[in-house]
């Protein structure tokens, strides 16, 4: 499984985005590898942060209500999936919400 994305100006052998899996070990099928690997990605170079569901560049309160509304009517888009998985077990859960919570409250 691969990814791969450039911009007008890149040269082949370095391009803006490159991710592959070539083999997994387990059960892990290399589509989830990919996904673990764009999603750190997203993380690391679009500047947007863990847990910022709003994308205010603050972690509070609208992001806990945001995720927990996401988890109840169980619509939860690919973006944030990404900024909800505050575990980056590949879902967006409870866990989720606590680790958030503890995050704002210094815990």
């Amino acid at each position: 499984s691969f990814i791969r994305v450039a911009k007008p100006s890149d040269i082949s052998n370095n391009i803006f985005l490159d991710l592959n899996v070539n083999n997994t070990f387990g059960y892990t099928e290399p589509i989830d590898s990919l996904q673990t690997l764009y999603n750190n990605w997203v993380l690391d170079n679009t500047g947007v942060n863990l847990g910022d569901i709003n994308q205010d560049n603050e972690l509070n309160v609208l992001d806990v209500v945001s995720i927990i509304q996401a988890i109840i009517n169980d619509q939860i888009s690919n973006d944030n999936l990404i900024l909800s998985d505050m575990n980056q077990d590949g879902l967006t859960n409870v866990l989720d919400v606590i680790i958030l919570v503890n995050i704002i409250t210094n815990i």
